[in-house]
């Protein structure tokens, strides 16, 4: 389903940067990640005595360093709760989304969207994708599978995803148990692929009017490959331009974002795009917005897991 509240970031090219999973969530893995938030989200947590919600699709955005030279995904630098800097890894936000969400009006609040959805934080461990994941543009006119048109990338990697935790300030604690006993079981170690390709039409429509004022933003596509049942008992493996991502220099060595003054105010510090004209190999920082969430009757969430090299 679209995302209808899929919006211009220009926030982040500040450097309020959202690079790290929410310092509020569970833990059910013991993994300590207790490290920063995005300080622009007050909500509070969601009372697990809600009503309960059923999620009915997904969603998905990579946050990762991108060293395209070495042809890997890389960590980049952030402050722990006990003020050291400390390397992070690229992880994956997995948004599962109900019906109401979707038909939220644009008065809706962030606590009404969070109510209505719940978002999980997953590391994801992966190698380049060798042969390159196939990539699609996916049929935004039927909701289903490929367009035909086949893709190009720049890169591609496959792996899978380690569940970390979840945000309490959406209604992660709310989902129905007689619709989805575990919510975390279908995801935690599923296969998944990015493939990262020049800027799609369906984004290039949706930001014509960034685009128009600024030519030079940062914008591509981060193409997202999940199992899909493919009708013949196995499953295809197929990225779709799902997700934009916005791409910022990142240096290699220290791990961290340079920034500069900002252009309209020149007393804050904003991220330095990168110039993904360029025929350099780039060195960069990539945050993913999802517009579109797969439908679970797409899907078989038993079967995510397949041939994704997960531990058992």
């Amino acid at each position: 389903m679209r995302n209808l509240f899929f919006v211009p970031f220009f926030a982040f090219a500040c450097v309020e940067k959202d690079v790290t999973p929410e310092d509020n969530e569970e833990n059910d893995t013991d993994t300590d990640t207790s490290d920063t938030s995005d300080t622009s989200d007050t909500s509070d947590p969601i009372d697990p005595g809600g009503a309960l919600i059923e999620p009915v699709a997904v969603g998905f955005e990579l946050v990762a360093g991108w060293d395209e030279a070495n042809d890997t995904l890389i960590g980049w630098m952030v402050e722990d709760a006990e003020g050291a800097m400390v390397e992070e890894q690229p992880y994956v936000i997995v948004t599962l989304a109900t019906m109401d969400y979707f038909g939220l009006g644009s008065e809706a609040t962030d606590e009404d969207r969070n109510a209505e959805s719940c978002e999980m934080y997953a590391y994801f461990t992966s190698l380049p994708a060798d042969p390159p994941i196939t990539t699609n543009l996916f049929n935004y006119d039927t909701g289903v599978g490929t367009s035909g048109t086949i893709v190009a990338p720049w890169a591609s990697y496959e792996g899978y995803l380690s569940i970390i935790g979840y945000s309490t300030e959406t209604g992660c604690d709310n989902i129905d148990p007689a619709v989805m006993p575990d919510f975390i079981a279908p995801f935690n170690g599923m296969h998944f692929g990015v493939a990262f390709a020049e800027l799609s039409p369906i984004f290039e429509e949706l930001y014509a009017d960034l685009l128009a004022d600024d030519p030079t933003f940062p914008l591509f596509t981060q193409h997202i490959a999940i199992n899909h049942p493919d009708g013949s008992g196995g499953y295809d493996f197929i990225a779709y331009d799902w997700t934009a991502g916005t791409m910022f220099q990142h240096d290699a060595t220290t791990l961290e974002q340079p920034t500069q003054p900002c252009e309209d105010d020149p007393a804050a510090e904003c991220l330095i795009p990168v110039d993904l004209s360029s025929s350099d190999p780039v060195v960069g920082f990539t945050r993913g917005y999802a517009y579109w969430y797969e439908d679970f009757p797409n899907l078989d969430l038993t079967i995510l897991g397949e041939g994704s090299g997960a531990p058992q």
